[in-house]
């Protein structure tokens, strides 16, 4: 609502390619089969950018850590008693379970736990997370070794498979900067900087940038001074 009062359009169903020219006096890159003219390109494309590759040759690194998790109803779970502190890490022989609250009131967790994976590609990893069943396995694997109380979160989580997601970690050389030797081609997010999902981390801190970024663009800025600007944000 608020872009469409700014009449600023919104494009789906299309996939950026590649940027074709970078220069100071604009940028000129490719969308699907077509060609598109900005004098400025932003990208928020995430820890995988495909815009990144057009400023720098570094790449994300895989930790091999896999987190699977999701949410339950914190009353869904019979506690040991009314004071269990539910926002916890359980530490079991497996692993550690991790409860953390939600929303404000406590009553949705988000429950999970991480492990050594093998890498896979994106239609892997796609692959992976469209399949509760074997999201299911991983967080039942040596079910018996945990507590107790353990066990009861993680029979909740496995009855709601619709809910149960993963997320591969993912590390990001620090980057020399977030923007091409032009400064009209610009990464925010984790397309510059990737963090842990967990608890919106993420996205928070793109939306700072956006903001900060926002700000600064809401001045008029010569040439000369632009580079400056952006190298200070």
């Amino acid at each position: 609502m608020a872009l469409a009062e700014r009449n600023i359009p919104i494009f789906y169903d299309m996939k950026f390619e590649i940027i074709i020219s970078d220069t100071p006096e604009g940028v000129v890159f490719q969308v699907g089969n077509g060609t598109e003219r900005a004098a400025m390109v932003i990208g928020s494309d995430g820890i995988h950018s495909t815009l990144r590759r057009h400023a720098t040759d570094l790449s994300p690194i895989y930790t091999n850590l896999l987190c699977v998790y999701g949410h339950i109803p914190t009353e869904s779970v019979e506690w040991p008693d009314q004071d269990f502190a539910a926002g916890c890490t359980i530490l079991g022989k497996p692993r550690s379970l991790f409860m953390v609250p939600e929303v404000a009131d406590g009553s949705d967790l988000m429950i999970g736990t991480q492990f050594a994976y093998p890498e896979a590609d994106r239609k892997g990893w796609e692959a992976l997370a469209s399949d509760p069943t074997s999201l299911s396995a991983l967080l039942r694997k040596n079910y018996d070794q945990w507590h107790g109380t353990a066990r009861l979160a993680i029979d909740e989580l496995c009855k709601r498979p619709e809910s149960i997601l993963c997320w591969p970690f993912y590390a990001l050389p620090k980057l020399h900067s977030w923007s091409s030797s032009s400064g009209k081609v610009i990464m925010i997010g984790d397309a510059a900087h990737a963090m842990p999902a967990s608890s919106g981390q993420g996205v928070n801190q793109a939306l700072e940038d956006a903001f900060s970024l926002a700000k600064i663009l809401s001045y008029e800025w010569n040439d000369e001074v632009w580079p400056k600007v952006l190298s200070a944000w």
